[in-house]
């Protein structure tokens, strides 16, 4: 799962820091933190099936959002948005 939350993003409960908030920084953001845990492109092909987050349009974007880049390179099964309700 990944939010952004400003220039601070999380993902799998791992927070990481994020140089902008455009969705190719973002998956790029992705794709660097999971390599510090051995976890290459390679294994994501084979073993990515989902991806969640808010329904912003960079996130959720079907042309140019994060879940549109991650597509390009992964056959996701499931693509969801959430609303998250504060109170």
């Amino acid at each position: 799962v990944l939010g952004v939350l400003g220039v601070l993003g999380v993902f799998g409960g791992v927070w990481i820091e994020l140089n902008c908030t455009t969705a190719e920084s973002i998956k790029n953001a992705i794709h660097c933190n999971l390599s510090k845990y051995n976890i290459d492109l390679e294994f994501l092909k084979k073993n990515l099936v989902g991806f969640v987050s808010d329904g912003a349009s960079t996130m959720l974007g079907r042309k140019a959002g994060v879940s549109a880049l991650l597509l390009k390179h992964f056959a996701l099964t499931l693509l969801y948005g959430i609303v998250a309700i504060i109170d």
